[in-house]
C-alpha cells in the first residue's frame, strides 16, 4: 500500500513537471523572437494600435506593405504609420531588415504629423 501511494505522488509529480514543460515549449513556439529590438520583448509591448503621439518604449505588430505596421495579419486591425526618421528629418539608421507579414517588435517613439500617429523607429532587428 505504501508503494502504491509513493508511485501515485512520483507519477503525479512527473505528469506536473511534463505538463508545465509542454506549457514552456507552447508560449516560446508562439513568441515572435526573430525581430524583436535589443531591450524589448513580443508580450510586454505595446500593441501596435494603442500607440499615441508622445509615446515611447517598445512596440509590437505585423509588418504591411507600404510601411504600415498592423496588430494582425486580417484585414481592418488597427495600424500605425512607421518610419525611421521623424517627419521632415533625414534617417539616421539603415532600414530594418522587415519585409510584409513579419511579426516585429520595435523601439520606437510617437509623433503625429500629417494628420497621423507616425511610430518612428529608433531600433529593430
Amino acid at each position: 500500500m505504501r508503494l502504491i501511494n509513493g508511485s501515485r505522488s512520483l507519477l503525479l509529480v512527473i505528469a506536473g513537471i511534463a505538463i508545465l514543460a509542454g506549457a514552456v515549449g507552447v508560449f516560446v513556439a508562439l513568441t515572435p523572437l526573430r525581430h524583436v529590438a535589443p531591450g524589448c520583448f513580443w508580450w510586454t509591448a505595446k500593441q501596435v494600435g494603442d500607440v499615441a503621439p508622445g509615446d515611447r518604449g517598445c512596440a509590437r505588430g505585423y509588418v504591411g506593405a507600404g510601411g504600415w505596421l498592423a496588430e494582425g495579419t486580417g484585414s481592418g486591425q488597427p495600424t500605425r504609420y512607421f518610419s525611421l526618421a521623424d517627419p521632415d528629418q533625414r534617417p539616421k539608421r539603415g532600414p530594418c531588415p522587415f519585409h510584409p507579414g513579419d511579426a516585429v517588435v520595435v523601439r520606437y517613439h510617437a509623433v503625429f504629423d500629417d494628420g497621423q500617429t507616425i511610430v518612428v523607429i529608433d531600433d529593430c532587428r
